[in-house]
């Protein structure tokens, strides 16, 4: 499946959709955020994808991919529980982008180009506002495809969209809300209990 589905893209079979707005943090400063879709065909024909919300679906594979690209598929199923975690708790948006996009205080956001965006490292999930680009990097300047980029992107699609479905295992424990990398140390983690480890990140619950 993976081989056909990679085969698929190296074809050109790629849907590209802009997919309304995406609802998060940034709307309630009256902000929307337009995301691009990528989705190759094959994967579209292969599930059934079209009764899922796809925007949902592909917040969560972003965060996946971004989060956890180099980590196993059991990794990047504990990033996607997290982000799960939150959309199921009070304390988080009740969405998945909600929960993607989100930066946590006002004093987070400020005007650029007269759109509001995030502080640099002030998100919730780091890379989406860290500085640097947020493109997938699918194919090289020649139109090839990445391989390693390509089968990560894949996964993180099968994995959000298993997780959207209730079909991914629970890798962490359903109350686990936080994680960092095991080589830094941020001030917030001396605050909750680490419960597990899974590739490269340390993960907590509140108790």
């Amino acid at each position: 499946m993976k081989d056909h589905l990679l085969a698929g893209f190296t074809a050109g079979l790629l849907v590209w959709a802009i997919v309304g707005f995406v609802n998060s943090s940034m709307s309630k400063a009256g902000e929307q955020k337009r995301i691009q879709i990528a989705i190759p065909a094959e994967f579209i024909e292969s599930s059934s994808v079209a009764e899922i919300d796809v925007d949902e679906m592909h917040c969560l594979a972003k965060n996946i991919y971004f989060e956890a690209r180099g980590e196993s598929t059991r990794g990047k199923i504990a990033v996607a529980n997290v982000t799960m975690n939150r959309v199921s708790s009070p304390h988080y948006p009740n969405t998945i982008c909600g929960v993607v996009y989100q930066a946590k205080h006002s004093t987070w956001w400020q005007q650029h180009n007269g759109s509001l965006v995030p502080i640099r490292n002030q998100c919730q999930f780091s890379w989406y506002c860290d500085g640097k680009s947020d493109t997938l990097y699918l194919t090289n300047k020649k139109g090839d495809v990445i391989k390693a980029n390509m089968q990560s992107w894949l996964d993180s699609l099968r994995i959000a969209e298993d997780s959207i479905r209730g079909k991914a295992p629970e890798v962490i424990p359903t109350d686990a809300l936080w994680y960092h990398a095991d080589f830094v140390e941020p001030y917030w983690s001396t605050s909750y209990t680490p419960v597990k480890k899974v590739g490269s990140h340390i993960f907590y619950t509140a108790s």
